[in-house]
């Protein structure tokens, strides 16, 4: 059964910014969606936070010698993108919880024939994958990982890299080489 109903016409009001909104009353907190950057504001029509869809890709701009048996954080020294700020000193840092897509790599140069070259995510200091090949040659390996990992705000995700080789060996500095990606996937 239909009741009258009282039916609004659109108003003309334009949409205020966040600086026009300052001082007028709050009821919800809202967001601004342009060019896929939302922007959160508090009861005072500050903003706090910044882009929610975190991402970031860094790599090793040099070369970077690993010792033998020992297990090494990757010197990861440059930003390809860091759209939430949240990479700095070898380390992503992480902002906004969620699920990410964590992909690394490591190029190593001059390995020695049978013996084992890994790469592992960590997080918070421990392991939360790795990925070994075993090099059947003496020339230069790729070693890949991904993985998806939760992740809570304040944790932090490393590249760290390992072989078994005889002496130290280098691995391979550069955009395409050596890098981390990590994007928030929900």
């Amino acid at each position: 059964m239909m009741t009258n109903m009282e039916i609004n016409e659109p108003t003309e009001e334009p949409i205020k910014t966040p600086e026009e909104k300052k001082g007028e009353p709050q009821g919800v907190v809202p967001f601004q969606d342009t060019l896929r950057v939302r922007k959160l504001y508090d009861a005072n029509w500050d903003e706090i936070g910044g882009v929610t869809n975190s991402k970031a890709r860094v790599y090793l701009t040099n070369d970077q010698t690993l010792e033998s048996v020992s297990q090494d954080v990757v010197g990861l020294d440059a930003e390809t993108y860091d759209v939430n700020n949240e990479f700095a000193s070898n380390k992503f840092t992480v902002k906004v919880a969620g699920y990410y897509q964590i992909n690394g790599q490591v190029k190593w140069l001059s390995t020695e024939a049978d013996k084992q070259y890994t790469v592992y995510i960590s997080k918070n200091g421990s392991i939360v994958a790795y990925a070994s090949l075993e090099s059947s040659h003496v020339t230069s390996i790729t070693t890949v990982i991904s993985d998806i990992v939760l992740l809570a705000i304040g944790d932090y995700i490393q590249l760290e890299a390992q072989h078994n080789g005889a002496s130290s060996i280098d691995i391979a500095g550069g955009t395409t080489t050596t890098f981390l990606s990590i994007h928030k996937l929900s």
